[in-house]
């Protein structure tokens, strides 16, 4: 160990080593990392002590999984089945009154709760529809602190919430939104998800011979000043003994560890603020928009039964997703169920979409664009399609 650390980190350093359940490592290499000076003549060591915290929990992960496998019994109430477009979890802290997700939910979908003014202590699934697109929602239980360890059923909770499509945050206007904000965020990153933040621009690839390979595919990349041995030191550590890493933008190694943790979740957040006909709703929705770089906030108030502000929900969602809505059209008749693609899909990925034996036939096709100043355009294959636009193909079958 560097005699640069200091003795309080030293002292925490042999505490860690002295651990001897897989629960007590993982505390006591946190408590060492948090107390570990960091600057030049320590980099490489709080690289490989982060990368060995990643393992750790790894081996956390998978040891719970083993033993609910063990255990057995009926399904979890906590296991759903992704279905239609997307999965939007709803997600709150845990207040006194609620924040009303259970309410939003049953307005939005009709999903019935039977938990209205009370803790909602299981997920309650329900269907909610825009524009003929349907999306799953999710009342999930409210997060109390803790929940990460396991407090409230936490250990439950994060799994589902590490996969769904985007995470709807419901902040309560008639109490404090940021201390509200501050609790989410704590558990969301305690658990190892990290809300709307860009993945580094790295990928790993496993190899079955040879070293480990670092390729820059841009300037940016090219121009980092971490020495490569270091990265590629990086690398072997955390299990890749044959690989290529490869890096297309700026980065950072925390960034490097990043990507070769396959334990972290990114995930799409935006804010729905329930109460906003409270007397405090408008002050405390002021306060909250602090937060609103970061995510999109989506204010409402449900008055005589109905959602106020979220006509545009279904839109949130896609922009979220980074997905676009198109329509087919055959003869005179354009479907009134559009089709969700990623942004930037080409007329080849709708032909795809609509039937693999329509690409493979394909001859060309016609994109209805409204606003263009070509209003009808021929296309081929790789043209780019936009939102709304209105897509005729004609194969030579």
């Amino acid at each position: 160990m560097s005699s640069n650390i200091g003795p309080v980190a030293q002292r925490a350093y042999d505490r860690y080593l002295e651990a001897n359940t897989l629960e007590d490592r993982i505390k006591r290499l946190e408590e060492f990392l948090s107390v570990v000076p960091k600057h030049k003549a320590t980099e490489r060591m709080v690289a490989l002590n982060r990368s060995r915290l990643v393992k750790l929990k790894k081996e956390q992960v998978e040891e719970t999984e083993r033993r609910k496998a063990q255990v057995g019994g009926a399904k979890s109430a906590f296991s759903i089945k992704k279905e239609d477009t997307a999965q939007i979890s709803l997600v709150s802290a845990f207040l006194t009154p609620g924040v009303g997700k259970s309410a939003l939910l049953e307005c939005i979908t009709g999903a019935s709760t039977g938990s209205i003014g009370t803790f909602t202590p299981e997920p309650v699934v329900g269907t909610y529809e825009w524009k003929q697109i349907h999306f799953q929602m999710i009342d999930m239980p409210a997060l109390m602190k803790g929940a990460s360890t396991g407090v409230g059923n936490g250990l439950k909770i994060f799994p589902l919430l590490r996969s769904t499509d985007v995470i709807a945050i419901c902040i309560d206007l008639s109490q404090d939104p940021l201390q509200q904000w501050d609790i989410l965020l704590t558990e969301f990153e305690a658990a190892r998800i990290r809300v709307n933040q860009t993945p580094p621009p790295i990928m790993i690839e496993r190899t079955g011979s040879g070293r480990v390979q670092v390729r820059f595919l841009s300037p940016e990349a090219k121009n980092c000043e971490i020495p490569l041995e270091q990265i590629e030191e990086t690398v072997r550590y955390n299990g890749y003994q044959h690989a290529i890493l490869k890096i297309w933008g700026k980065f950072t190694l925390k960034d490097v560890e990043d990507a070769l943790d396959t334990g972290l979740s990114w995930r799409r957040a935006l804010i729905i603020a329930t109460k906003g006909d409270n007397p405090n709703a408008k002050a405390n929705f002021e306060r909250l928009t602090i937060v609103g770089t970061r995510c999109q906030i989506l204010p409402t108030a449900i008055i005589d039964g109905v959602p106020q502000k979220l006509e545009h929900l279904g839109d949130v969602i896609l922009k979220e997703l980074d997905c676009i809505k198109i329509y087919t059209k055959k003869g005179k008749d354009v479907a009134e169920k559009p089709l969700i693609l990623k942004k930037g899909a080409s007329v080849g990925d709708v032909a795809k979409k609509i039937h693999k034996m329509l690409f493979e036939t394909f001859k060309f096709a016609y994109v209805f664009r409204e606003g263009s100043k070509i209003p009808k355009i021929k296309a081929g294959l790789n043209f780019a399609i936009e939102d709304n636009d209105i897509v005729e193909i004609f194969s030579a079958a």
